[in-house]
């Protein structure tokens, strides 16, 4: 039905966006070589990418609804944390989150 159609497309955006991520952590890699792997920032940005593809996949393959739900539940984790790392930017959250992070 309806729903399956709409997870089939927004299953197509979240891939052409992580292509997208993945370009951008590749050339990283090749830029920084061994010091990409040294950083834990870059290390959770590739993890996400891998993880929010793999959801996709796991839909499309229509695999167990408690897996998809595990594999999900790590990759939201994992961009919580991204998003505490860009919310430094604002003056109001950055005293926080380097409390948080440090």
């Amino acid at each position: 039905g309806g729903f399956h159609i709409a997870a089939i497309v927004f299953g197509v955006i979240i891939l052409l966006f992580n292509i997208f991520w993945a370009y951008v952590e590749l050339t990283q890699m090749v830029f920084h070589k061994l010091n990409y792997a040294l950083s834990f920032w870059n290390l959770l940005d590739l993890s996400s990418v891998i993880l929010n593809v793999t959801v996709v996949v796991m839909e499309f393959a229509e695999a167990d609804f408690r897996d998809i739900n595990r594999v999900s539940a790590v990759s939201v984790l994992i961009l919580y944390f991204k998003l505490f790392y860009f919310l430094r930017i604002f003056f109001a959250t950055a005293y926080l989150v380097r409390m948080i992070i440090e």
